[in-house]
C-alpha cells in the first residue's frame, strides 16, 4: 500500500485556485484551466500561502483567507483544489505513484 502524499517540503504541487480580494472581486481563476505547478519551499509563492496548503492531499479542496500581512496589502481569499503532488528528483520514489513529467514518483 502506498503512503498518501501530502503537500510539504520537496514536493511539486499542481493546483487550481480562485483568488478574491477583500471586495470579493475575483482576481485570478484557474479552476477551469490547467493546474499551476510550484515547488513547495522554493520561495515561488508567499510563505503564508504555502503554510495554508501544507498537509493537503491530492483531490482535497480548501477555502481560506490570508490576512493583510506578510507582504499583502489586504486580505485575500482562496478556493484551492490540489490536483497532483510528487517528490522532486532528489527525493525517493514511491512505486505506483505516477504523477507526471519531471516528477520522481
Amino acid at each position: 500500500m502506498n503512503p498518501i502524499i501530502r503537500v510539504g517540503a520537496n514536493r511539486v504541487v499542481a493546483l487550481r485556485y480562485r483568488m478574491k480580494n477583500s471586495a470579493g472581486e475575483t482576481l485570478v481563476n484557474t479552476m477551469e484551466s490547467e493546474p499551476v505547478k510550484f515547488v513547495y519551499g522554493s520561495g515561488e509563492i508567499l510563505p503564508a500561502l504555502e503554510s495554508a496548503l501544507k498537509g493537503m492531499k491530492i483531490g482535497e479542496q480548501k477555502n481560506f483567507t490570508l490576512p493583510a500581512a506578510h507582504g499583502l496589502d489586504q486580505p485575500f481569499s482562496f478556493d484551492v483544489v490540489i490536483d497532483d503532488i510528487c517528490w522532486i528528483e532528489s527525493e525517493p520514489a514511491t512505486k505506483g505513484n505516477d504523477c507526471g513529467p519531471g516528477c520522481a514518483c
